[in-house]
């Protein structure tokens, strides 16, 4: 998150892909209580739908089933990606960071 956010912060035009156990990145109504962590769904929210700019979030559609998740349960403006898509954005891409 912190290099994505200083990304888009840096203007640069960034497309996150959420696999595996990171789908859960884009929970919507993630509640930290009173455990000092943010609601990393949040910041997502605001690194990456800032007002003008189009939503650049890819969910991994295999990794949402086995999850147990399903668009609804996602922040809004995330695109749920196939095999196809994950693979365009990748291939498009200009670099690449993975963690």
């Amino acid at each position: 998150m912190r290099h994505l956010v200083g990304a888009v912060s840096q203007g640069l035009r960034c497309l996150a892909l959420l696999v595996g156990e990171g789908v859960w990145l884009a929970r919507a109504a993630q509640d930290p209580g009173e455990s000092g962590w943010l609601s990393l769904a949040k910041a997502l929210q605001d690194a990456l739908f800032p007002v003008g700019h189009e939503p650049l979030l890819l969910a991994y559609r295999e990794a949402l089933t086995a999850a147990g998740l399903e668009v609804g349960d996602l922040i809004s403006g995330v695109a749920v990606a196939d095999d196809k898509a994950m693979t365009e954005a990748l291939v498009q891409a200009r670099h690449v960071l993975i963690f």
